[in-house]
């Protein structure tokens, strides 16, 4: 019996529960950007990806 490598691109999640799970998400998300250290890394994405700092538009 071969070891099937790729299991997990061949389960699907119903939109319904990935939806779910991605809402749950959104409260740790804002929590940790709300510490020093998130705002620390915030920053160094940005300078990583400059086409999103919206700072430079106003």
């Amino acid at each position: 019996m071969e070891y099937e490598r790729n299991i997990y691109q061949k389960f699907e999640i119903e939109k319904e529960l990935f939806d779910l799970y991605a809402k749950s998400l959104v409260p740790e998300i804002r929590s940790f950007y709300n510490t020093d250290k998130g705002k620390e890394y915030f920053e160094h994405w940005l300078c990583a990806h400059p086409e999103y700092d919206r700072r430079k538009e106003t």
